[in-house]
């Protein structure tokens, strides 16, 4: 199965609410796909640890594995493959599975093809001061296969309620059906595996699997006939297996070994793909060598199945025994059962996904996984809301931010809360209250807001009310003396063309905006800035009190220019800004503490170089570990942008200037210094910490470029 290669912003907003998606079928008209967690795209595989701690564990085809605790996507990696996996096509990290006795040996296994394009499956073991972080460095090799091509790799890996580990391989590919290995009993392609992961190094045979002893055949096959078996899964109580086959020219399946099965089971491939010869004949199975699915599609419906799981969980009484699986092309939900000894769909859903996997927690909830990035929990829908009063009665137009508070019945887990046709977070109280944050971008505008909470699972089940806000008298635009200053830290220290500024005043917009793209506009919210020689000045976000500019590139490298702000057809008096070549200056996260760089560890997907628990997912940095450090005010760069134009990744733009970085006195060596790729006047400095650095929570940082010091910052360093 090929996962869809996606492009990442630079820069992007991450939603704290939970998305739910709506059931279409009357089996599944009780359940909603609710939102858990994002940003995993290409997620490849959802585990447990079965340890108790409800954790979810997401592989990435990337060769990243991340942790999803109580809700949260961990900043911190689990482990971090990507090093020594090829990716992507049907290539990747594709598997993993945890020991049934982690919580006492920490072992968990993984399936990933290696920089040749063969198959890997390997053991690895969990850190022994931190269960969140498996050790990189305890890898053992458990299995390597040979893999003839990119295509059919399989990947998936489960532990069997016999204790044995079961390992997913495909035919090795390539497309078509001249392909024998699944045939070829002394190839472990295009089979599934079953082994010992206990008794032996790297694995023993179990004595009751079907070949073993037989001449030319591999004794580590449990069944075979498979063309890419790329996810199975058991019954957590019965014991079946099933099995989701995808397909070639025109029939997708799922394939099924009962309760008690001894294996050796021959499911056709390449001889038969579904219940249809391939050859075109009807007599190729006359004699009933060959298992045949329980169910089947053709490529009409879809192109790429994507097993799941018999549901197991306590949440949805109504699909208790029932196997739910997908695909990846029709993102088609559907949920199969066996009726009189003959498995048939019960009920089909549209879900608007590219559905890659599914996954059990620990009490046996499912999961299931998009391309996008998005993890969902299958949930049971709830009764339809209701809204009594709301407080405050109103606001005027241009006001603060505030909290509005809505008070009914039926707002539970899962209600979506919509300001003017706009789904917004929430914070829900009880089931009788909710509290909505209300921005001032919200109220910019005076007029009549109708705000809905929606129950997704009940199509039409929303109730709504219409909130008033008023309008405020006329304005004149004012900057406040000194109040333009460095958006990094809001330091009053010269600014340097393409830098990063916000200005403070009053009246200086009509409404509150963010802009919207690049290149960025000069005019926005109703207001536009001139500097100097009449210079249009880009602009980041406009409201009333505060805009965040970019100084533009054109303005001279030292002096002063003075700065305007114009509103319809008044303008404020100039304030004159002193102007620098070098006026370096740190960004800073007083979210996290005070004084705190916004400095990530690099490689490690955002991890803040702070002290653990300071931030989600923060740690200290390393010594030899990379940094990246944000700022703004380095001077000029090589290979310029346009002013309000975003840096260029291919050349990037450099500081004609060379800086030099110190932590804690320490000399950092500096690897890059200019623009940020895609970001308008933002600069990164990449560094590497020296190991004389010294340790602690409270490490200085500080940059000097053309002999001037930026104000120090802090991370912490391990």
């Amino acid at each position: 199965m090929t996962l869809a290669s996606l492009l990442r912003a630079s820069l992007a907003l991450v939603c704290l609410f939970p998305q739910v998606l709506r059931s279409q079928s009357d089996l599944l008209s009780e359940v909603v796909l609710q939102q858990v967690a994002s940003g995993l795209f290409q997620a490849t595989s959802i585990a447990h640890a079965g340890d108790g701690s409800g954790r979810l564990f997401v592989t990435r085809q990337q060769g990243e594995i991340h942790v999803i605790d109580n809700g949260v996507v961990r900043g911190e990696l689990f482990l971090d493959l990507r090093g020594r996996v090829s990716c992507c096509g049907e290539r990747g990290l594709l598997g993993l599975a945890f020991h049934p006795n982690f919580i006492s040996n920490g072992f968990f296994y993984v399936n990933y093809t290696d920089p040749r394009g063969d198959t890997v499956v390997a053991r690895f073991r969990v850190s022994e001061d931190d269960s969140n972080i498996a050790n990189p460095d305890s890898e053992s090799l458990v299995l390597n296969v040979e893999q003839p091509t990119s295509q059919h790799n399989g990947g998936q890996l489960a532990f069997g309620p016999d204790g044995f580990l079961y390992i997913g391989l495909g035919d090795g590919g390539p497309g078509g059906a001249g392909n024998l290995n699944a045939q070829q009993l002394g190839s472990l392609l295009g089979s599934i595996l079953r082994i010992d992961a206990d008794s032996a190094e790297p694995y023993a045979v179990p004595a009751s699997n079907p070949f073993v002893g037989r001449d030319e055949a591999r004794d580590e096959i449990w069944v075979y006939g498979l063309r890419n078996p790329w996810r199975f899964s058991f019954d957590r109580l019965t014991g079946e297996m099933f099995i989701g086959d995808v397909g070639q020219r025109t029939t997708e399946e799922i394939d099924h070994l009962p309760t008690g099965s001894l294996g050796g089971t021959n499911f056709g491939w390449n001889l038969m793909e579904g219940t249809t010869c391939s050859d075109g004949s009807d007599d190729c199975n006359i004699l009933g060598e060959f298992e045949l699915p329980i169910l089947e599609y053709s490529h009409d419906a879809g192109c790429s199945v994507t097993g799941g799981y018999v549901y197991r969980g306590e949440a949805l009484a109504g699909l208790q025994g029932h196997y739910l699986f997908s695909d990846f092309c029709s993102g088609v939900l559907s949920a199969a059962r066996q009726q009189n000894g003959v498995w048939e769909v019960a009920g089909r859903r549209e879900t608007g996904l590219s559905v890659t996997t599914f996954g059990e927690d620990e009490s046996g909830g499912l999961y299931v996984a998009g391309v996008g990035g998005s993890i969902f929990r299958l949930a049971p829908a709830q009764d339809p809301p209701e809204i009594n009063s709301f407080y405050p009665g109103g606001t005027l137009a241009g006001g603060d931010a505030f909290s509005l508070y809505l008070a009914g019945s039926n707002f539970v887990t899962g209600v979506e809360v919509f300001w003017m046709g706009q789904m917004r977070p929430v914070r829900i109280i009880d089931d009788q209250r909710i509290e909505l944050s209300v921005s001032a971008m919200d109220i910019s505008q005076p007029g009549t807001v109708t705000v809905t909470v929606s129950n997704p699972a009940l199509p039409g089940a929303s109730a709504s009310i219409e909130f008033p806000i008023d309008p405020t008298p006329a304005i004149s635009p004012r900057i406040n003396p000194g109040g333009v200053v460095t958006a990094a830290g809001f330091l009053q220290i010269p600014l340097t063309p393409g830098s990063i500024a916000s200005v403070f005043g009053r009246d200086m917009t009509a409404s509150i905006e963010i802009t919207g793209g690049l290149p960025l506009p000069t005019n926005l919210g109703g207001a536009a800035l001139v500097i100097g020689d009449g210079f249009p000045v880009p602009i980041i976000f406009a409201s009333p009190r505060q805009m965040n500019v970019q100084i533009p590139w054109e303005v001279a490298l030292d002096g002063e220019a003075e700065l305007r702000v114009r509103l319809g057809e008044k303008t404020s008096e100039p304030v004159a800004i002193p102007l620098a070549a070098h006026s370096p200056a740190v960004f800073t996260l007083p979210q996290v503490r005070a004084g705190q760089g916004a400095i990530l560890i690099a490689n490690t997907a955002g991890v803040i170089a702070a002290p653990g628990g300071s931030a989600p997912g923060a740690r200290p940095v390393r010594k030899g570990e990379l940094l990246e450090i944000y700022a703004t005010g380095l001077g000029p760069v090589s290979h310029r942008p346009e002013s309000g134009a975003g840096a260029p990744a291919f050349p990037l733009a450099r500081t004609e200037t060379q800086p030099i970085v110190t932590m804690g006195g320490a000399s950092a060596r500096v690897l890059f210094s200019g623009l940020a790729a895609g970001a308008v006047g933002l600069n990164q400095i990449n560094v590497r910490v020296a190991e004389e650095t010294p340790s602690g929570d409270d490490v200085s940082v500080v940059i000097r470029i053309g002999g001037v010091e930026s104000v120090p910052v802090v991370v912490a360093v391990e």
